[in-house]
């Protein structure tokens, strides 16, 4: 491809960094729209499996209000609920109510008094507060708040990523002090929303002056299962929240991601009227975490979560209890920043990739399935570890990727394939070319190192033919047959290296049209090219040509293939040791009185279908190391020398006896297989030579055959 082109790797470098400087910037729309996905990811792969039955929720809900009367209710009135709940002895009672201020009512102190006893009267109570954060406020009170049990600061810096945020402080809306003194725990039950107004975190902590306090659910908690609650923080923030060795995972911030079951009421509900008429049995409430709260609507208790437009706030804090309980969490690993930028890059380059290397819709349906593939192992960890692992920006890098490429090669690639497919078509067949104009970036400037099979072609004692014809009937003679002669090579897709008079050099598995089996096409080539020259002797004699015979050499391995020659003209076309040795290998076809041979390099590539015998071991000229020689006889039942096929044996045995110097064995031998009516020219050569060697011995034994001659 011409420098300065965009090239496909570049276009994924371009979309990774349009989403990297999003992602940099904190956009916020990319940060919802991640959040979004998650929540239906979340809804798409939520198991329906029942909550934790250690707890319930005693709901202030509307039957409650229509038969006590409109909230708030009068705290004798609470007191009279707390003590019917501490009749069926619960394990422990969060009350998700804060009474900040003295009663209203003519009682207001009796009425305090009487909530204050009732919470008195049993240690399982723990109540809830509440945190504003405004720029100023007045110093933290004592003795309002239950600090975590543990506090394990490493780094004051990690203290800034804890709210409140470093502009601002907590101001406390605490109960009232008899009522906190009588409560056996405290936590505040403030939410985090995010930027559509979503509930989708808790804070596990807030500082509060000098103090780390934990939410209402973790209060409860330690207060269930009897164990100290432990804060660790480093300078990247918080690195552990921890209830005796049960570890919670969290954010840095000190927030644990939500895993929502449902919409509301998906924990047990008890209505609260039914508790205080005795309409409740105790068994549903003896050993229980009960959370008491108002559910009803028009309360202004109601969150949006990504399950439900109206969820109780109460039972938000039963979802934190719930996933403590059961084990069950969500967290985003240290490693998945590390991992979006990683797939930001595969991604894009393996998108961009499939765009540039394939066809039409296929570059399309492979990013496609590249993309689905991503997105599903991503879900796999989110519903079988419970890591949520982001997919939004990496699918955002790999659709822009997609777009970018898929215009890129509309734009650019179409010009270059007409160009190219009319420059191949001087070389390949037409289907080849077609091929190659849809993949410009198979054809490559300069040369590169290929294994490929080399097949060189001659005209035997084409010299006297041309001295019998007139020049204007040799050159239709000549047509006619390298026209024959290249549709062979074309239909077995071989590419035409060029024409050397009546000669032909094809290539077979060049990275033009590159296939396995190179030296498979070529040996059937090979066949297929007598054949043909014997279906065409008829019309030749019809017309008064002469009959050709054709000498072919085959070789394979290792190459030079590339576009040669100078600025001004350029010659496509493959060089080096193995292409010398296929056209040595033709020329020995006059010795051995062949029609193919072949080195043993593409012998040995041909599977047992094939029928070869092994000629000679020759050292030919400009080559030091001797070269095994095998004549190719046919393919299967279509084989045409029989005779050769049938005394393979015989020849193979005549020529061990040769190379051992028992040169009267071997001449009896390939004796028996020269005489006849068809007569075997190779064995007709070994036969002259042993007989030579019988009157001259030679005095060291070489029995490898030296060619002065290419």
């Amino acid at each position: 491809m011409a420098r300065g082109r965009l090239g496909p790797f570049w276009i994924g470098l371009f979309a990774v960094a349009i989403v990297g400087s999003l992602r940099v910037t904190g956009c916020s729309q990319l940060v919802l729209l991640e959040e979004r996905a998650t929540d239906l990811r979340l809804l798409l792969g939520r198991t329906q499996g029942p909550p934790d039955p250690r707890l319930v929720i005693v709901a202030i809900d509307d039957a409650s209000l229509r038969e006590v009367g409109r909230w708030p209710w009068p705290r004798s009135t609470m007191a009279h609920l707390l003590r019917r709940i501490a009749e069926a002895q619960p394990k422990v009672v969060g009350i998700d109510i804060v009474q900040s201020e003295p009663s209203e009512s003519p009682a207001g102190a009796d009425e305090d008094r009487a909530l204050a006893e009732a919470l008195a009267e049993a240690p399982i109570y723990v109540l809830g507060y509440f945190f504003r954060f405004e720029p100023h406020g007045p110093p933290a009170a004592e003795n309002l708040v239950r600090p975590y049990d543990v506090v394990h600061v490493r780094s004051q810096q990690g203290l800034r990523w804890i709210p409140p945020q470093p502009t601002q402080v907590a101001i406390l809306t605490p109960n009232l002090p008899e009522l906190t003194r009588a409560a056996k725990d405290l936590g505040y039950f403030n939410f985090i929303l995010d930027a559509d107004g979503t509930v989708r975190r808790i804070p596990l902590v807030i500082r509060y002056g000098e103090q780390l306090v934990p939410p209402l659910s973790l209060a409860i908690l330690r207060q269930a299962i009897g164990q100290r609650a432990r804060i660790v923080v480093d300078e990247f923030g918080v690195d552990e929240v921890s209830l005796g060795n049960l570890r919670i995972p969290v954010e840095r911030r000190g927030t644990l991601r939500l895993g929502f079951r449902g919409p509301g009421r998906t924990f047990p509900h008890l209505s609260a009227v039914d508790v205080l008429r005795g309409r409740v049995s105790q068994d549903q409430l003896r050993d229980k975490i009960v959370l008491v709260g108002v559910t009803a609507i028009g309360v202004y208790d109601q969150r949006v979560t990504p399950t439900d437009p109206a969820f109780p706030g109460v039972e938000i804090h039963a979802t934190v209890i719930d996933h403590v309980l059961q084990g069950r969490f969500l967290l985003e690993p240290w490693w998945a920043a590390g991992l979006e930028v990683a797939s930001w890059l595969l991604l894009s380059f393996g998108v961009s990739w499939f765009v540039a290397r394939t066809r039409g819709l296929k570059g399309v349906v492979a990013s496609l399935v590249l993309m689905c593939a991503f997105v599903v192992l991503c879900q796999g960890a989110l519903q079988g570890w419970g890591m949520v692992l982001p997919v939004v920006s990496p699918t955002l890098v790999a659709g822009l990727a997609l777009i970018g490429g898929s215009v890129r090669r509309y734009v650019w690639e179409e010009r270059e394939r007409r160009k190219i497919r009319r420059a191949l078509e001087l070389y390949l067949s037409p289907a080849a070319a077609a091929l190659v104009s849809e993949h410009p970036e198979r054809l490559k400037l300069g040369g590169e190192k290929v294994d490929c099979t080399v097949l060189f072609s001659d005209v035997k004692n084409f010299t006297t033919l041309c001295e019998q014809l007139p020049a204007e009937v040799l050159v239709e003679f000549l047509n006619s047959y390298l026209g024959a002669m290249t549709e062979v090579v074309f239909a077995h897709g071989g590419m035409l290296d060029k024409y050397m008079g009546d000669g032909i050099m094809a290539v077979w598995g060049v990275p033009l049209v590159p296939r396995s089996d190179h030296a498979v096409a070529a040996c059937r080539a090979a066949l297929a090219m007598q054949n043909r020259l014997q279906q065409l002797l008829p019309e030749w004699r019809a017309k008064g040509w002469p009959e050709l015979e054709i000498r072919i050499g085959i070789n394979s391995g290792s190459v030079v293939f590339g576009n040669m020659g100078s600025a001004e003209h350029l010659s496509l076309t493959v060089v080096g040791d193995n292409v010398n040795l296929a056209a040595r290998l033709e020329g020995l076809n006059k010795v051995y009185g062949t029609s193919i041979l072949l080195a043993e390099a593409t012998a040995r590539a041909l599977p047992e279908s094939f029928w070869v015998r092994e000629i000679d071991t020759v050292r030919v000229k400009g080559r030091e190391q001797p070269v095994r020689v095998f004549e190719l006889l046919g393919e299967g039942q279509q084989a045409s020398e029989l005779d050769k096929i049938r005394n393979r044996g015989k020849f193979a045995e005549a020529l061990a006896a040769y190379r051992r110097g028992e040169f009267e064995v071997a001449e009896r031998r390939f004796a028996s297989l020269a005489d006849g009516p068809r007569s075997d020219a190779a064995a007709q050569f070994f036969l002259t030579r042993c007989r030579m060697l019988l009157r001259t011995p030679p005095p060291r034994w070489d029995p490898i055959t030296e060619l002065d001659e290419k």
